[in-house]
Protein backbone atom coordinates (compact mmCIF):
# COMPACT_ATOMS: atom_id res chain seq x y z
CA UNK A 1 0.00 0.00 0.00
CA UNK A 2 0.82 3.53 -0.14
CA UNK A 3 2.14 4.55 3.46
CA UNK A 4 4.66 1.25 3.49
CA UNK A 5 5.49 2.42 -0.09
CA UNK A 6 6.39 6.09 0.68
CA UNK A 7 8.14 5.13 4.16
CA UNK A 8 10.53 2.81 2.23
CA UNK A 9 11.35 5.43 -0.55
CA UNK A 10 11.70 7.98 2.15
CA UNK A 11 13.87 6.08 4.52
CA UNK A 12 16.13 5.05 1.05
CA UNK A 13 16.27 8.22 0.29
CA UNK A 14 17.52 9.47 3.34
CA UNK A 15 20.01 6.59 3.73
CA UNK A 16 21.55 7.83 0.24
CA UNK A 17 22.01 10.88 1.87
CA UNK A 18 24.20 9.30 5.16
CA UNK A 19 28.17 9.11 5.20
CA UNK A 20 29.37 6.21 5.84
CA UNK A 21 29.92 6.17 9.14
CA UNK A 22 26.43 6.93 10.07
CA UNK A 23 24.19 3.97 11.27
CA UNK A 24 20.78 2.89 10.71
CA UNK A 25 18.79 0.64 13.02
CA UNK A 26 15.52 -0.76 12.36
CA UNK A 27 12.23 -1.95 14.60
CA UNK A 28 9.79 -3.12 12.87
CA UNK A 29 6.22 -3.46 14.45
CA UNK A 30 2.57 -5.48 13.78
CA UNK A 31 1.54 -7.98 16.19
CA UNK A 32 5.32 -8.64 17.36
CA UNK A 33 8.13 -5.84 17.66
CA UNK A 34 11.42 -7.12 15.95
CA UNK A 35 14.74 -5.18 16.32
CA UNK A 36 17.64 -4.65 14.08
CA UNK A 37 21.07 -3.38 15.38
CA UNK A 38 22.16 -0.33 13.99
CA UNK A 39 24.61 -1.01 10.85
CA UNK A 40 26.92 1.42 8.77
CA UNK A 41 26.77 -0.97 6.04
CA UNK A 42 24.06 0.85 3.68
CA UNK A 43 23.76 -2.24 1.43
CA UNK A 44 22.24 -4.30 4.28
CA UNK A 45 19.97 -1.22 5.42
CA UNK A 46 18.73 -1.30 1.75
CA UNK A 47 18.48 -4.84 1.57
CA UNK A 48 16.00 -4.92 4.95
CA UNK A 49 13.86 -1.84 3.75
CA UNK A 50 13.18 -3.30 -0.02
CA UNK A 51 11.89 -6.47 2.04
CA UNK A 52 9.58 -4.65 4.05
CA UNK A 53 5.78 -5.86 3.70
CA UNK A 54 2.80 -5.15 5.50
CA UNK A 55 1.30 -7.95 7.28
CA UNK A 56 0.19 -8.16 10.12
CA UNK A 57 -3.54 -7.29 11.84
CA UNK A 58 -2.74 -5.49 14.92
CA UNK A 59 0.05 -3.22 16.24
CA UNK A 60 1.75 -2.84 19.18
CA UNK A 61 2.73 0.29 18.57
CA UNK A 62 3.89 1.26 22.14
CA UNK A 63 6.13 -1.77 22.20
CA UNK A 64 7.94 -0.44 19.16
CA UNK A 65 8.33 3.33 20.36
CA UNK A 66 9.93 1.42 23.78
CA UNK A 67 11.92 -0.46 21.97
CA UNK A 68 13.01 2.36 19.63
CA UNK A 69 13.50 4.43 22.71
CA UNK A 70 15.83 1.78 24.14
CA UNK A 71 17.99 1.22 21.31
CA UNK A 72 18.49 4.45 20.71
CA UNK A 73 19.50 5.20 24.40
CA UNK A 74 21.96 2.62 24.34
CA UNK A 75 23.57 3.20 21.31
CA UNK A 76 23.62 6.83 21.65
CA UNK A 77 26.49 8.83 19.85
CA UNK A 78 25.09 12.58 19.44
CA UNK A 79 21.87 13.32 18.50
CA UNK A 80 18.99 10.83 18.23
CA UNK A 81 15.32 11.16 17.66
CA UNK A 82 12.57 9.00 16.08
CA UNK A 83 10.29 9.26 13.40
CA UNK A 84 7.28 7.72 13.66
CA UNK A 85 3.91 6.93 10.66
CA UNK A 86 1.40 5.71 12.08
CA UNK A 87 -2.30 5.64 12.42
CA UNK A 88 -1.42 5.59 16.06
CA UNK A 89 -3.84 3.05 17.28
CA UNK A 90 -2.01 0.46 19.05
CA UNK A 91 -3.40 -3.28 19.70
CA UNK A 92 -1.92 -5.00 22.77
CA UNK A 93 1.16 -3.19 23.83
CA UNK A 94 2.77 -4.56 27.20
CA UNK A 95 3.71 -0.75 27.43
CA UNK A 96 1.24 2.44 28.11
CA UNK A 97 1.01 5.70 26.23
CA UNK A 98 1.97 7.33 29.61
CA UNK A 99 5.16 4.87 30.20
CA UNK A 100 6.26 5.83 27.11
CA UNK A 101 5.59 9.32 27.18
CA UNK A 102 7.87 9.56 30.46
CA UNK A 103 11.04 7.96 28.85
CA UNK A 104 10.58 10.29 25.84
CA UNK A 105 10.77 13.38 28.18
CA UNK A 106 13.48 12.08 30.09
CA UNK A 107 15.49 10.50 27.53
CA UNK A 108 15.33 13.87 25.83
CA UNK A 109 14.89 11.81 22.37
CA UNK A 110 12.59 13.73 20.07
CA UNK A 111 9.88 11.49 17.97
CA UNK A 112 8.54 13.28 15.18
CA UNK A 113 5.50 11.96 14.19
CA UNK A 114 3.16 11.48 10.94
CA UNK A 115 -0.18 10.99 11.73
CA UNK A 116 -1.70 9.22 8.44
CA UNK A 117 -5.77 7.51 9.14
CA UNK A 118 -8.49 8.04 6.67
CA UNK A 119 -10.90 6.35 8.82
CA UNK A 120 -10.32 6.46 12.53
CA UNK A 121 -8.84 9.80 13.22
CA UNK A 122 -9.16 9.53 16.70
CA UNK A 123 -6.25 7.74 17.80
CA UNK A 124 -3.71 10.45 16.13
CA UNK A 125 -3.60 11.56 19.85
CA UNK A 126 -1.07 9.63 20.80
CA UNK A 127 1.18 10.73 18.32
CA UNK A 128 0.65 13.93 18.93
CA UNK A 129 0.92 13.50 22.60
CA UNK A 130 4.37 11.79 22.04
CA UNK A 131 5.77 14.13 20.13
CA UNK A 132 5.14 17.03 23.00
CA UNK A 133 6.12 14.96 25.10
CA UNK A 134 9.73 14.79 23.48
CA UNK A 135 10.20 17.85 21.82
CA UNK A 136 9.55 16.52 18.46
CA UNK A 137 6.99 17.72 15.50
CA UNK A 138 3.51 16.28 14.45
CA UNK A 139 2.71 16.25 11.00
CA UNK A 140 -0.96 15.07 9.87
CA UNK A 141 -0.98 13.69 6.54
CA UNK A 142 -4.70 12.32 6.76
CA UNK A 143 -5.32 13.96 3.33
CA UNK A 144 -4.83 12.28 -0.35
CA UNK A 145 -1.40 13.30 -1.26
CA UNK A 146 -0.30 14.60 1.75
CA UNK A 147 1.38 11.56 3.19
CA UNK A 148 4.56 11.87 1.03
CA UNK A 149 5.40 15.54 1.89
CA UNK A 150 4.79 15.24 6.06
CA UNK A 151 7.10 12.42 5.90
CA UNK A 152 9.93 14.08 4.03
CA UNK A 153 8.97 16.86 6.22
CA UNK A 154 9.72 14.78 9.53
CA UNK A 155 12.97 13.00 8.50
CA UNK A 156 14.10 16.77 7.24
CA UNK A 157 13.61 17.28 10.73
CA UNK A 158 15.33 14.39 12.59
CA UNK A 159 18.25 14.63 9.91
CA UNK A 160 18.58 17.83 8.52
CA UNK A 161 22.47 17.72 7.50
CA UNK A 162 24.23 14.43 5.96
CA UNK A 163 26.63 14.03 8.68
CA UNK A 164 23.98 12.33 11.30
CA UNK A 165 23.05 8.50 11.88
CA UNK A 166 19.51 7.27 11.82
CA UNK A 167 17.43 4.64 13.39
CA UNK A 168 13.65 3.55 11.82
CA UNK A 169 11.20 1.83 13.07
CA UNK A 170 8.78 0.76 10.39
CA UNK A 171 6.10 -0.17 10.94
CA UNK A 172 4.48 -3.51 8.95
CA UNK A 173 0.97 -3.98 9.98
CA UNK A 174 -1.81 -3.82 7.80
CA UNK A 175 -0.60 -0.68 5.73
CA UNK A 176 -1.67 1.38 8.48
CA UNK A 177 2.42 3.17 8.60
CA UNK A 178 5.53 2.57 10.16
CA UNK A 179 7.98 3.90 12.81
CA UNK A 180 10.85 5.79 11.18
CA UNK A 181 13.48 6.44 14.15
CA UNK A 182 16.41 8.20 13.06
CA UNK A 183 20.07 8.85 14.99
CA UNK A 184 23.01 11.29 14.76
Amino acid sequence: GEPIQLARRGALALVNRMSSKDRLGMVLVGSKVTSFAPSSNHHIVKSRLQKLVAKDKHTKLLDGVWAALNMATSNKSGRTSIVVLSDGKDEGSGKDLLSCLDQAEKRKIPIHSVGHSRVEQKYLSTLKALSRASGGQYLPATVPGSLGKALAAAFESAMPTPKSGAYFVLHTTDVRGSIPTMRR
